[in-house]
């Protein structure tokens, strides 16, 4: 579908194109991650194991994201990042990945070091010369700033988790079985000190030359006062340390597994338990001297920690709410809508903000949203003491009145054909049905004992429920009955597409995607190469005959790629997305949003860069206008065109000489203004040769014209 607004001496030209995620909710996101480093008193960058990369250039108030060029499947892939200068830093993680970024992590190259052993740890004792420890004693130092390495051995193959220098020949490697072993010659050769254990060391820090500190798993806190020639344990615990850093040569911290923080203000002699106000695991403390304030970081699995009273106590710096997101739907280019369990938002600004909306009494159990008109709305919510619950708004959302049901069972989609009628799918093989906007509902008779996930209708007469074990339900009689379809397949089914009566398609576990050509009494499996046999396909969306979306669960949590058809189903290609999702919305190719666990909500861009050398706006359509489409005759694809002076709900339906719907082409809410909508006959329209008429209505304004398919 193409929007225009009406334009005179309009002209452009396409000069480039920019991808982009954007992430709009939580800041920062809840992730598992590995680092955190800062540059100066502003500029800062925040990675994740699984390849998220965040910048704050306002001390850690804002970030901006990055995904990295190579990814791993699962998580704990990247675990730590460097700069030398606000343009040049570098990133390290498994299989010898060495990223290396010119522009202050915009865009990141990847370096090949003919290795693919898994690095862990990575330092510069100045702009010139760093160094990478990792599996089977691998050490790949450089004397150049990073451009050109070296790889080498220690000549002791364990695993190196941590390494540390103090000047550019003197240093420290730790890891696997308690080793350390230190250089003096900017580790040409290796020499190896007693540790006095034998469990992992994971981190290393010296304030000087001589006084040094590891610490590692099962409590191990070593000290040494003789760079390394002796360490003793200066901590007794049972805990996992993950990182040690000091502010000065007599305060310092560690942090380790369930939220653990332990500070020392005797140089290391004694350590005390601090506040953390989390108990996830800590894998990284940062600490920097400021010109304003010193810099105090902790990161870990899904939490982000603050100081700014130098280190004496902590606090999340996550803002924005981290429910779970069900559902989102826009009603027009500006208007948008997103339910999570316990949080409601809105956005006016065509999705680049998003306010949270007060509910009373409040949720806990949002799981779907339905708009009829821009003013009247419905949630379903999941009480659970009463059961299900319907929110409804008269008034754009304003205030929200709730009426219980007093039936317990857990409610999955909610769909209204119109203003009035509505459906909701559940637990329990329920139906509900309302005939009076939502004011009372009656349990429809389904003849199937399976759980219900999903609901479409086509019209106000035929629709579709899927659920469990492959159950499809049609029903041509606006719900009075019910009919099982012959499905082919035992999974459950979680979405519908109908593009008419008679071309769908149904989605659900196992990777099924299955077509009917024939309103359901025939399907057809459709295999989408590159998916994985366990996915889950939650969601279908087509923006046009052609081009459509799937959101996918690879596994049983969280989401995968979103798939994207361009031929109407036959073939899908994958589109990457940097977080775990459950639900989609797709405006057009080149907007996309995905909601879902803790609270993620990211934005998809696509934008064209364009130069415009001259442009004049006049002003918008005074009247509704239905145009004659063109081709006509036409075979196998005509335009339809049409303009609208305000916004309205929009409907654009094909119907056949004897006054059958065989089509339809718009169902929502648009913007005032001018559209064009392609008409192709043959992916999903399979029409024989004759006379159709398409009937236009939006409001009270209804306009009918004819036209010609010839074979």
């Amino acid at each position: 579908m193409i929007r225009n607004l009406i334009l005179s001496f309009l002209i452009i030209f396409y000069t480039s194109v920019n991808a982009q995620w954007i992430w709009q909710n939580p800041h920062p996101p809840i992730l598992y991650y590995s680092d955190i480093f800062f540059i100066n008193d502003s500029t800062g960058w925040l990675l994740s194991s699984n390849g998220h990369l965040f910048k704050t250039t306002n001390r850690g108030n804002d970030w901006s994201f990055t995904m990295l060029p190579v990814q791993f499947p699962g998580s704990d892939a990247f675990y730590s990042v460097k700069f030398l200068n606000e343009s040049k830093g570098f990133i390290i993680g498994k299989f010898g990945s060495l990223l290396t970024s010119l522009d202050g992590g915009k865009s990141w190259q990847k370096l090949t070091l003919g290795t693919t052993t898994n690095f862990e740890s990575i330092f510069f004792s100045d702009s010139l010369h760093g160094w990478i420890v990792g599996w089977n004693g691998t050490v790949v130092k450089t004397t150049d700033g990073g451009e050109n390495w070296s790889v080498s051995t220690t000549g002791n193959f364990e695993l190196f988790k941590a390494v540390y220098f103090v000047t550019n020949s003197i240093g420290w490697a730790a890891g696997g079985n308690g080793k350390i072993l230190k250089t003096t010659d900017g580790g040409a050769t290796w020499v190896n000190q007693t540790s006095g254990t034998t469990f992992t060391i994971n981190s290393l820090y010296f304030v000087n030359n001589d006084i040094g500190f590891a610490v590692g798993d099962f409590g191990v806190v070593l000290k040494t006062t003789d760079g390394g020639n002796n360490w003793a344990s200066v901590h007794t615990s049972s805990s996992y340390y993950y990182s040690i850093t000091f502010s000065t040569q007599t305060k310092g911290w560690i942090v380790g597994w369930g939220g653990e923080i332990l500070y020392t203000t005797d140089g290391g002699n004694s350590w005390t338990q601090q506040t953390s106000n989390t108990s996830a695991s800590l894998k990284k403390v940062f600490f920097m001297e400021s010109s304003t304030f010193p810099i105090f970081f902790v990161v870990g699995e899904e939490i982000v920690i603050s100081s700014t009273d130098n280190g004496n106590s902590w606090a999340s710096i996550h803002k924005g709410s981290t429910s779970h997101l069900n559902s989102i739907t826009f009603l027009d280019a500006s208007t948008g809508w997103i339910v999570g369990n316990t949080v409601l938002y809105k956005s006016t600004d065509e999705g680049k903000s998003w306010q949270i909306q007060s509910l009373n009494p409040s949720a806990n159990s949002l799981k779907s949203i339905f708009f009829t008109s821009p003013s009247h709305g419905y949630l379903l919510n999941f009480n659970g003491t009463t059961g299900i619950e319907v929110y409804f708004t008269t008034d754009s959302g304003k205030v929200w009145d709730v009426i219980g049901l007093n039936l317990y069972h857990y409610p999955e989609a909610i769909y209204f054909s119109s203003s009035n009628i509505g459906y909701i799918a559940c637990s329990g093989s329920k139906i509900l049905k309302t005939t009076d906007a939502g004011m009372n509902w009656t349990n429809l008779n389904t003849n199937t004992n399976k759980w219900l996930r999903s609901i479409y209708f086509v019209n106000d007469n035929i629709g579709y429920v899927t659920g469990d074990e492959g159950v499809i339900l049609k029903t041509t009689n606006s719900g009075l009955n019910w009919t099982q379809l012959s499905s082919g397949v035992s999974s459950r089914l979680w979405a519908i597409k109908f593009f008419d009566a008679n071309n769908g398609y149904v989605a659900g576990d196992n990777a099924k995607l299955i077509k009917t050509t024939d309103g359901g009494n025939s399907w057809q499996q459709v295999t989408i190469s590159g998916l994985a046999s366990l996915a889950s396909i939650r969601k279908i969306i087509f923006i046009s005959n052609e081009e459509g979306y799937l959101s996918v669960r690879p596994t049983t949590y969280g989401g995968g790629p979103i798939w994207k058809t361009n031929d109407g189903g036959n073939t899908w290609t994958s589109l990457p997305v940097p977080a775990l999702y459950d639900n989609m919305y797709v405006k057009d190719s080149t907007t996309i949003w995905v909601i879902g666990v803790n609270g993620s909500i990211l934005k998809y861009e696509k934008e064209n860069i364009t130069s415009i050398e001259s442009e004049h706006i006049t002003s918008l359509p005074k009247n509704f206008v239905l145009h004659q489409n063109y081709p006509n005759p036409f075979n196998p694809s005509t335009t339809i065109s049409f303009t609208i002076p305000k916004s309205n709900y929009v409907t654009l339906k094909v119907y056949d000489i004897l006054g059958n719907e065989v089509a339809t082409l718009v169902d929502e809410y648009k913007d005032a203004g001018s559209y064009e909508i392609e008409f192709r006959v043959g992916q999903h329209f399979s029409l024989s040769s004759g006379v159709y008429f398409y009937k236009l209505r939006a409001g009270d304004y209804v306009q009918i014209k004819k036209m010609m398919l010839i074979k």
